[in-house]
Parts: structure tokens; sequence; C-alpha cells
């Protein structure tokens, strides 16, 4: 299995680094990213494992093993730690690839980038039990192929929601390593019963009494600890994040510090647009405030905010910040005359200011499950910002904008 480790670390640092390089520079997203290929290694540790585990049946060897010294279930230990081994070292590989590239730009959150690193390391150790038990009671290649198939519709069926795997790490979540440290106890617990199971359970071949209630307390409690609480929480506000300066200021998350620039860039070009056009003078990035709702009379308080950046897109803070801009300028409108009217006016000035702040172009999301006008509003705009200059593009949001606050603002 030594073989293995080169291509699987070639695995690795290719869905590393092939994918959109947004987390270089944030240590929570260089995490996340680090992480990832534990996902595609665990599908390829829990065949391995169901190979390695059945080997001793499949050849024939109990006997011989049975007349060494050493025990059945230290052998075991020793077979199931190559497999642990085949598949950490290439992940390790990759943690220290993305650590590397991000420690440079020294942002903070540091302590982030380990809790994700852990979780996927929780998640190998989980593959390889999986397969090695599966390996236990299928045989040969169909346990192999079984353990692959099952694993893959497990985590396609979980996935995010039971914490075994995230695509990404926004700095408003946070691990809790409880729960996470429990998860890897039950684990570990499992993987050791394992290892004192017969090497093939069979109705002919049952595990002693001991064995087996060890094996089954031990699986019941990786179903319990994996359904149980969700071990991504939402992180403590900050008391006092940095925020930008200019005619925006954009109060940010301090392990975003990567899209300072980009953040002043927008906000300089909110800062040209129309006098018609109301700026607020501050806003937040998502989680970094608590917002207070009011509902049936009673008091609701969340987390929450007024931006994000996702994956690191000009887009993602443009199409925010031109809604924060249209909610500020139409703050005194009546919006139940708006909806009765069925008027999309709103939505052509703010996609017109969202391709103006983000400084033209075309947008890097597609909208789906959209009505008509709003699709017939945008295109309005997204015409208007392509084909006419400046000045042109000025006097047009206007004359937008006033003939929207005659019809319904006070």
């Amino acid at each position: 299995m030594l073989w293995w480790i080169l291509p699987l670390t070639a695995l690795d640092l290719a869905t590393l680094f092939l994918r959109n390089d947004y987390w270089i520079g944030i240590w929570p997203e260089a995490g996340a990213a680090a992480q990832v290929p534990a996902l595609l290694l665990g599908i390829a540790a829990a065949g391995a494992s169901a190979w390695v585990s059945g080997a001793r049946a499949r050849n024939g060897l109990d006997e011989q093993l049975a007349a060494v010294r050493l025990s059945s279930a230290r052998i075991d230990a020793y077979r199931l730690g190559a497999v642990l081994a085949t598949f950490t070292i290439p992940y390790l590989c990759g943690v220290a690839a993305a650590w590397v590239t991000t420690w440079s730009a020294n942002p903070p959150g540091m302590s982030l980038f380990f809790k994700y690193v852990f979780l996927g390391g929780v998640v190998i150790l989980l593959s390889c039990s999986w397969g090695w038990l599966i390996g236990k009671i299928l045989s040969g290649r169909f346990a192999a192929v079984s353990a692959v198939l099952s694993w893959i519709i497990v985590t396609m069926a979980l996935g995010s929601d039971a914490g075994l795997s995230f695509v990404s790490g926004p700095p408003s979540k946070d691990i809790d390593l409880a729960i996470l440290a429990l998860r890897s106890g039950v684990i570990a617990a499992l993987c050791i019963s394992l290892l004192f199971l017969p090497s093939r359970i069979s109705i002919h071949r049952l595990p002693s009494r001991l064995s087996a209630i060890t094996s089954i307390t031990a699986a019941t409690g990786v179903v319990v600890a994996i359904s149980g609480p969700s071990v991504i929480t939402e992180r403590q506000i900050p008391d006092n994040p940095p925020c930008t300066s200019g005619r925006i200021e954009m109060c940010y998350w301090p392990e975003h510090e990567k899209y300072r620039s980009l953040m002043n860039s927008i906000s300089a070009r909110a800062g040209e647009l129309p006098r018609e056009l109301s700026l607020p003078g501050r806003i937040y990035e998502y989680g970094t405030i608590r917002q207070q709702f009011h509902v049936d009379g009673a008091v609701h308080i969340q987390d929450g905010g007024d931006f994000s950046i996702m994956e690191g897109s000009r887009w993602s803070l443009s199409k925010d910040l031109s809604v924060a801009i249209t909610e500020e300028t139409f703050s005194s409108c009546d919006w139940d005359a708006v909806r009765a009217a069925e008027d999309s006016s709103a939505d052509t000035i703010e996609h017109w200011v969202e391709i103006y702040v983000a400084g033209g172009g075309h947008p890097d999301y597609r909208l789906a499950g959209v009505d008509k006008g709003f699709v017939t509003a945008r295109e309005e705009s997204a015409i208007v910002a392509r084909t006419k200059t400046k000045a042109d593009q000025f006097a047009w949001v206007q004359k937008k904008v006033e003939d929207f606050r005659g019809l319904y603002c006070e």
C-alpha cells in the first residue's frame, strides 16, 4: 500500500489547488479547503480498508496467524494502522501545503484552520472503520465495492448536515471542539472494538459476547454522536470589528483582512453614485452584529449583517451593497403599493447599482426560480450599463429614482 501514497497525495493536492483559490490567505477558508480532500480520500479508504480487513479470511491465513505469538487484535491493529497511514499521510501533505500558502499572508484566526483539519482527520478514521467492518461481514471485491458505494451514499445523504465535510469555512462559523472531540472518541472506540472481531463474521463464526456488545455499543455511540448536535456553531461577534474608511464604512471579520482593498474599491465607486441615491453610513459583514426582530410582540435576537463576500466574489459584495443602497434610498416608500402595481423599477435601479459598484461586467452567479418581471428589470439595467456612457447612465438612473419616488414615496 506504500505505492498508493504518492498518487493519493497528488489527488489531494489537485483537489486543493485546482479549485478556486479564494481560500488562500484566510485561515478558516484554508482549513475548510484542506479538509475537502478528506471526503475523497475517505471513499478510497473505505474500499481499501474493506479489502485489507478481509485478507486474512480470504487467503485462509487464520490458522497460521493463530499460531504466532502476537494476538489477533494486535495483528489487525498493525494492518489497520497501515491503511490509516496510507490515507493520513497524503491528507497531511495537503494540510501542510494549505498551511504554508496561507501562513505567508499572516492573517488572524489560525486556530480555526486546525479545527477543520481535525474534522477531516476524524472523517478519514471513520471511513477506515466503516470499511474494516464491511470487510469482516462481506468478502473479496464485493466487500470493497460495497464499502465504497455505501460510504458515498452516507456522505451524500448526510454531508455537511452531519458535519462530515464542508466546502467552505466562513469566519462567522466555528467548530465546537467538545462535540468534535466526542465524535473522535466514539469513532476511535469503534475502531479499536473492531480489532477484536473475528476475521469473518458469519452464522457459523459469531464474535464473542463481549466483543459483540462492545462493537455494537461503539457503533451506536457513533450514530448518536453524528446525528446529535451540529459540530458547526455561530462564532461570538467581535467586540470591535475592523472597518474601512470612506463614504461607506464596511465593518468586517478580522479574518477577511485580505478583502479590505476590494471593499475600499467598491466603496469608492459607490461614493461616485448620483446624489439621488442615498448611501448608508456603515454596513456590517454577516455575523459581526446582533439584530433584534419583533414578531407577534416577542423580541428575537440573532446574528445579522448587511453583506457577505462569498468565495471572494466582488459580485457577492456588490449585490449586498446595492440592496443596502436601494433600501436606504427608498426607505420611506410604500412597498405594498409597489407590489400591488407589480412595479420592478426598484429592481432595475438595484441591479444597475450592483453593476456600477462592481466595476462593470457580468455577474458570476445565476438566478433560478425568479419571475419574468424581475428578469426583464435586470436585463434593462445590464443593457444600460453596457451600452451607455457614464453621464448617460447617471441621467438614466436619476430619472428612474425620481419617477419611483414620485409614485410611491413621501
